[in-house]
């Protein structure tokens, strides 16, 4: 260290030792170039030093405060101009420092007395950056000691010219430090008066810390509620694309069942088609029947013509047995005769065979009608619970739209009340934002207290922060809600669904069964229809036959009669008598077989007339209720495509609903982005205020003095006669070379 204010510059060394050290100096090197690097180095101390610096270390950390520690000799008397100053390595003049402090002076100071001492440098005032430079420090004494040369100097001359170069440099130095002293002391007016101003605002320092730790809870805390309603949106978010999927899904099983009743559609037209061919075969049977009715009636004719030939045969057959019994001469001509009756005797028979199979076979056909409407009655019935259960449906999916519909309108309503509620939450912020802005404008100028700024800040964001807490939990509790209604809704339509396509599939089967049934019985009844088609040919040509014989007998009587009267009327007797039947029992039993034949087909006839009209009635009653049925299901179909365009309507809505409001959180989360900022910015500078505070009191420890000057300079500017002019020190370089090898050099 050097003891300044000499009369020259020499003066500002002590007698050199032989360690190359003054007697009121210990030089200390240390350099910043190992950060990490605190071992400390034993001080180098001369026989006449007077200040001993300790505990100093070879590097120490930039940008940190610097602590040094050093004793004061029993021999060195204490001013309070005092100052410890740093120096680079290879220094040529006191004021070559980069910066120094006012040293204490020692509290019950007593001579012949050492006294350890410390002074701190700001971190603000030591090198910032690493830059690998040595650097001293030196202690500066007020008193003039007498300096002691060790040896004689050759170049007087050249060392006088160099100093009168110096004195020069130094002349224009001062007259350079007395303009920026003048400026300076301005800049220490404005100073000290935004000190007094400081110190009043620092005053409520202690409120305006407790506030800013219930603040910075507060904040933790408004932190936390960030977190977790983030996590409800996320939540949110996944529960609505959840919601979209199912959306999706419901729109797939919607096609879906309009596929299928577009099948069903189908289904029915081609059911149509088949009621269509099979009224129009069962118009072809009515046909048949009548033209079956028609054949029957002349085969009851043609009956009742040979039942009528028979009579008038048998009345001349008794006529030819009495004339046989009269005359019966010609035996062959009597047997040919007695075939030829028994001929036509089996051919009735075989008739009345043919009768009874035909009435059997009509039997068997009503039986047929009769299955078939108990079928057509079971298939009515079937129909009418069908549409009454299509009723149903419908009158359910109706009240459903009405229950969907309410639903969307609550949505709405809900919808337009926390808009109004997030416009209104848009319109406090603004104005608080507004009041901020004023009662920040109010603490630039001063006319409003730190305190009172901070305190209303505070109070209006937790307000605000309350609010929107409140709003952010009705608005979760009104999300689970829906969120539950929609899965109750999904899991109802689920049911409904799988209930419907039950049934659908039930009626497929139902109506398959009964097509392959009624093909099925359509075949049968064809077949049956084609076999007594050829049965009736049968007997018709049977009956022509039998006309045929009949009247052929009737053309060949005469010839018969004029053969008999030739034959003897007592053979013709004795024949008659022993071959000729009774006829009356014959004639008896044939009249009552065929009228009891008639009868009964007629009957028949009759019951299958009226069964063909009460089927009639019933087909154009069904064709009735199938035009009605088929109506009521376009207009289903009508009220199914509105209601699925309404749902799309408001699926679209619900959409953007959900888009403006993900924008409204994403401007609320700016701002509280921008509020939480502006929170860091005040307690940056309350941090700054609380620093500048600390520095007061610190500069308040020491009175402010100009570093002294060369004893040369003290004619024109001295610091005895102008005391109240101090010169600051100067910043710390931000980058500081490294040292050179001849500064080095110089330094040992």
């Amino acid at each position: 260290m050097a003891d300044n204010n000499t009369s020259s510059e020499e003066d500002d060394f002590c007698r050199i030792s032989d360690g190359g050290q003054s007697d009121h100096e210990d030089e200390v090197t240390g350099q910043l170039d190992n950060p990490n690097q605190t071992q400390p180095s034993t001080p180098q101390i001369s026989e006449y030093c007077q200040v001993v610096f300790q505990n100093v270390s070879e590097s120490y950390k930039p940008g940190k405060p610097l602590e040094c520690y050093y004793t004061l000799s029993s021999i060195l008397v204490p001013s309070q101009r005092d100052y410890i100053a740093v120096f680079k390595v290879g220094w040529n003049s006191v004021r070559s420092y980069m910066t120094f402090e006012y040293a204490p002076y020692p509290k019950n100071w007593k001579a012949n007395q050492e006294f350890r001492q410390c002074v701190l440098f700001g971190k603000s005032y030591v090198p910032q950056e690493e830059d690998g430079e040595f650097y001293q420090p030196r202690k500066s004494h007020n008193s003039e000691l007498v300096v002691k040369l060790t040896e004689e100097r050759d170049n007087i001359s050249a060392e006088k010219s160099q100093i009168e170069k110096e004195k020069n440099q130094l002349v224009g130095k001062v007259e350079e430090l007395e303009a920026a002293l003048s400026v300076k002391e301005e800049e220490v007016k404005e100073f000290t008066e935004k000190v007094e101003s400081v110190q009043e605002t620092l005053k409520q320092l202690p409120v305006v810390e407790g506030k800013l730790a219930a603040t910075e809870k507060e904040l933790g805390e408004l932190l936390a509620e960030k977190k977790r309603y983030e996590e409800s949106l996320q939540q949110t978010t996944e529960a609505f694309i959840e919601v979209q999927d199912n959306i999706s899904q419901l729109e797939g099983e919607r096609n879906k069942l309009k596929k299928e009743l577009e099948d069903l559609i189908k289904e029915r037209d081609e059911f149509k088609g088949q009621f269509a061919s099979s009224e129009h075969e069962n118009e072809t049977l009515r046909v048949e029947i009548d033209n079956l009715k028609h054949q029957l009636m002349e085969v009851n004719e043609q009956n009742q013509i040979i039942l009528a030939k028979e009579g008038a045969i048998k009345e001349e057959k008794q006529k030819v047995e009495q004339q046989l019994l009269v005359a019966s001469s010609d035996q062959d001509h009597k047997q040919m005769l007695e075939a030829q009756v028994m001929e036509l005797e089996t051919s009735l028979r075989k008739s009345e065979e043919r009768s009874n199979k035909l009435n059997v076979q009509i039997k068997a056909m009503g039986d047929f009608h009769v299955k078939l409407t108990e079928d057509y009655e079971t298939t009515k019935i079937e129909c009418d619970s069908l549409k009454s259960r299509l009723t149903r449906q419908a009158d359910d999916f109706v009240q459903k739209q009405k229950r969907m519909e309410q639903h969307m309108a609550l949505l709405k309503h809900q919808g337009n009340e926390q808009r109004d509620l997030l416009e209104e939450q848009v319109m406090a912020l603004k104005e608080g934002i507004q009041k901020l802005a004023k009662e920040k404008e109010n603490f630039v100028q001063g006319k409003m207290g730190s305190e009172e700024a901070s305190h209303i800040a505070v109070k209006s964001f937790k307000d605000k922060v309350t609010k929107a807490n409140r709003k952010a939990e009705e608005e979760s509790r009104k999300r689970q809600q829906l969120q539950q209604e929609l899965l109750q809704t999904k899991a109802a339509f689920q049911a409904e669904k799988d209930a419907y396509e039950q049934q659908v599939e039930h009626y497929r089967r139902r109506c398959a069964e009964c097509d392959e049934e009624r093909d099925q019985r359509v075949k049968d009844a064809g077949k049956e229809i084609n076999s007594l088609k050829v049965r009736l040919e049968m007997a018709r040509e049977e009956y022509k036959i039998l006309y045929r014989e009949v009247r052929s007998s009737e053309n060949g009587r005469p010839k018969e009669r004029r053969g008999e009267e030739v034959e003897s009327p007592i053979r013709r007797e004795s024949e008659t008598v022993q071959s000729a039947p009774p006829p009356e029992l014959d004639q008896s039993y044939e009249s009552r077989d065929m009228t009891l034949n008639m009868e009964e087909m007629n009957r028949q006839l009759s019951q299958l007339t009226l069964q063909l009209e009460k089927r009639n009635k019933k087909i154009t009653h069904y064709q009735t209720l199938y035009e009605e049925e088929k109506v009521k299901s376009r207009k289903s179909e009508n009220l199914y495509k509105e209601m699925q365009e309404t749902k799309r309507m408001n699926e679209s809505e619900m959409r953007n609903k959900y888009r403006e409001k993900q924008a409204e959180v994403a401007h609320w989360q700016e701002r509280f982005n921008k509020m939480h900022d502006d929170y860091l910015k005040t307690k940056h500078a309350y941090e700054s205020a609380k620093l500048d505070k600390e520095l007061i009191q610190s500069v308040k420890g020491a009175a402010p003095q100009p570093p002294p000057k060369d004893r040369r300079d003290s004619s024109s500017s001295s610091p005895s006669s102008s005391p109240s002019r101090m010169v600051p020190a100067p910043p710390l370089p931000t980058e500081i070379p490294q040292p050179s090898a001849a500064s080095a050099k110089r330094s040992e």
